[in-house]
């Protein structure tokens, strides 16, 4: 067999001092660039591209398909594309050398992974919760939805054929990882995920609490106004819209999390508090922000039933132009 003699390997043969301005920095580590455009059927306004677990590199793919990965560390890895609609591509074993870019990289698109799942109570009850695909951008597989349905099905499209986790949770009964890998293109899987014990606390909404065992819903909100006297958080209820919430509650997001809780519509926890108990007051003041000291008790202003809590009904004042709960 003949050998193909090339610069290098003459070079290296000969160990001419001459070849002295060979590459020899090209197996040390750095940095290059990754520049090419994805082939095949794909959504290009979903499209992302990056390397495999490690979501800082993922970027957007243009309208015309072609992509920049830029400043990548040298190596051996997994490139990886998803339009996280159905097409997922895998370029496994990519060689990337120090300061040597690679351009004109072709990716070929086809049908991803696809996982079918629901999350369940250790009762059996059905449960929503957040998914997360450790290593992947949110947005690149689930757009702005990172939740299952309310009765906690789920659907991953366009996933790559490689093993990969998948992280589901819940503010109130924890979180289970669960690793994958589809055996190739147009592979699919089912996942059944169980989260649980259920709460055993007895603590409603609104009601102060230390930690999630004091409540009903197994989530203790700290900062949230209500608390105790002596610290720690307010019971909340998760929700999806308003119709999941009590009386003079209203469905809102929690800050830093994609849940939803029900939170008081416009009087504070310590003024829900006072109605529900037909607190004894002097003034306003007693029964906490929002709240109205009429006829020696606590109470609301209302306009209908659905701002009163407890089941309490909006009716109107005996003497004062205001309609109350009673």
């Amino acid at each position: 067999m003949k050998m193909r003699w090339t610069i290098p390997t003459l070079c290296l043969a000969l160990l001419l001092p001459a070849c002295g301005e060979w590459r020899t920095d090209l197996f040390e580590d750095g940095e290059a660039d990754v520049r090419g455009w994805l082939v095949g059927s794909y959504r290009a306004e979903s499209a992302w591209v990056g390397v495999m677990g490690a979501p800082e590199t993922f970027v957007r793919v243009e309208a015309d398909g072609s992509f920049a990965l830029e400043d990548l560390p040298t190596g051996t890895f997994d490139l990886v594309a998803s339009d996280g609609e159905g097409s997922a591509a895998v370029l496994e074993g990519f060689e990337l050398y120090n300061r040597r870019d690679r351009e004109d990289v072709e990716v070929p698109m086809e049908a991803g992974v696809r996982v079918d799942g629901q999350v369940l109570l250790s009762d059996g009850n059905v449960l929503w919760a957040q998914i997360r695909l450790p290593g992947f951008p949110a947005e690149m597989i689930f757009g702005e939805a990172e939740v299952t349905e309310e009765d906690g099905r789920f659907e991953l499209r366009g996933l790559p054929w490689l093993p990969l986790d998948v992280e589901l949770s819940h503010p109130g009964y924890g979180s289970s990882r669960h690793r994958i890998t589809g055996e190739g293109p147009g592979d699919r899987l089912s996942l059944t995920v169980t989260l649980g014990p259920a709460p055993t606390g007895t603590g409603a909404s609104c009601e102060p609490c230390q930690d999630a065992s004091d409540c009903a819903s197994g989530l203790c909100i700290e900062g949230e106004s209500g608390g105790g006297s002596g610290g720690g958080g307010t019971c909340a209820l998760l929700c999806f819209d308003d119709l999941d919430c009590p009386g003079a509650y209203t469905c809102s997001s929690l800050e830093g999390s994609l849940a939803r809780i029900c939170r008081p519509k416009d009087a504070s926890c310590p003024a829900l508090r006072a109605t529900v108990e037909h607190r004894n007051c002097g003034s306003d003041e007693a029964c906490g922000e929002g709240g109205l000291c009429l006829d020696g008790f606590c109470t609301l202003e209302c306009s209908d039933d659905l701002d009163c809590p407890g089941g309490g009904s909006c009716r109107p004042h005996s003497s004062e132009p205001v309609d109350i709960c009673e």
